[in-house]
């Protein structure tokens, strides 16, 4: 079975990226967290897609913001989605549906997360695979760090459309999309994770180093660390 993995992203110089972040530690700074989280996506979307099986063929894109990026060359590794205009809503049901045309499944995340390895990655796309539910990653701030499925997500008259009827950036984001979801399909949840959007989450991973971590925990601390000169 083929499972897209879409990673939604901006081009860092063309779109601003890490606002809040940048009122905390500075915008240099919070520039080199973005370009880190990319680079730790592009590495485990790389090293999942590098260990598919025969039952589960997994192929990562970036589903990128800006049009006049598509054929960039920090983008050319992966096929290239592009996420469309109007609000995150619309993007997401754009490339949800775009790819579900072309593939047995969908899962879609964010560049926010580093602690998204190759095994939770694949894990993923397996119970998109396998199960005959919704899969959603929530957040602990009631975002979510991924979704997938191999079903649409909206009927042909669903009005109004359930991608577009969640309150996006918000402390219930997570539970509105859930309780849309599951009037007409159940929703199972990954293990809860956190994003970097703030000096705080940032404060949080680098409290990690003083934890028994994962080996790729350990590897996003390191290249977290080195990147900011810490």
């Amino acid at each position: 079975m083929r499972i897209a993995v879409a990673c939604f992203v901006k081009t860092l110089g063309v779109s601003p990226v890490k606002t809040r972040l940048a009122e905390g530690i500075g915008r240099s700074a919070a520039d080199e967290v973005y370009k880190t989280c990319v680079e730790l996506i592009r590495q485990s979307l790389s090293k999942a897609a590098s260990e598919n099986s025969q039952d589960v063929y997994l192929i990562p894109h970036w589903a990128v913001a800006e049009q006049s990026e598509i054929s960039a060359t920090v983008w050319s590794d992966f096929p290239v989605v592009y996420q469309g205009e109007q609000g995150l809503g619309h993007r997401l049901k754009r490339v949800y549906e775009n790819l579900s045309q072309k593939f047995d499944g969908v899962v879609l995340i964010g560049a926010d997360c580093p602690l998204l390895s190759p095994d939770k990655i694949k894990a993923a796309a397996q119970k998109v695979a396998m199960s005959d539910n919704h899969i959603l990653g929530p957040t602990d701030d009631g975002g979510y760090y991924l979704f997938g499925s191999r079903f649409p997500v909206d009927a042909q008259n669903d009005n109004p459309s359930v991608w577009l009827n969640v309150p996006y950036s918000a402390p219930d984001t997570s539970e509105k999309f859930i309780g849309a979801l599951s009037l007409k399909r159940p929703v199972s949840r990954l293990e809860t994770l956190f994003d970097l959007d703030t000096k705080s989450d940032l404060e949080r991973l680098l409290r990690l180093a003083t934890k028994d971590v994962s080996p790729w925990e350990k590897d996003v601390l390191i290249a977290m660390r080195a990147r900011l000169k810490l």
